[in-house]
């Protein structure tokens, strides 16, 4: 993309992209710890990350640095194993509750400012479910190009 953004929004299925890493979520208690925790393996021609969706517990209880630290953790551990593009889910956003606007600030936010830090990578792509999730993520993503 000529002006350098490396952020992408699509409607779809994650697991039919042609990624690098693929980003898949699970939950706390799988993983460990209430913090984040990254587990990478390579599947066929790309990596899948693990990473926790933290719960949203009202806000108070460190959720939006807990999701922020999911989206920092996977694009450094991507950049560590030299992959170009990434796609995530839409984090904690589902059954976890973590209201929309604000993963969707979150998301967008982090991983603008991680393709500044990790210049390497080419591309990101959030991958929604329904056509209500992407259009969160497409506004936030202008409003936050336009600043």
């Amino acid at each position: 993309m000529g002006n350098g953004m490396k952020l992408e929004i699509i409607l779809g299925d994650i697991k039919k992209l042609d990624s690098d890493v693929i980003v898949e979520t699970s939950s706390t208690s799988l993983l460990g710890a209430h913090k984040m925790m990254g587990a990478i393996y390579q599947e066929e021609s790309h990596y899948v990350i693990h990473t926790s969706e933290p719960i949203w517990r009202g806000g108070g209880s460190g959720e939006e640095e807990l999701l922020r630290d999911c989206y920092e953790t996977c694009i450094s551990l991507a950049y560590e194993h030299q992959c170009k593009t990434i796609a995530f889910p839409s984090i904690s956003t589902g059954v976890y509750r973590f209201p929309l606007n604000k993963a969707v600030k979150i998301a967008i936010s982090t991983i603008l400012e991680c393709t500044k830090q990790y210049e390497d990578i080419e591309m990101v792509s959030i991958v929604c479910l329904d056509e209500i999730t992407r259009s969160y993520y497409e506004r936030e993503l202008n409003n936050q190009l336009k600043r």
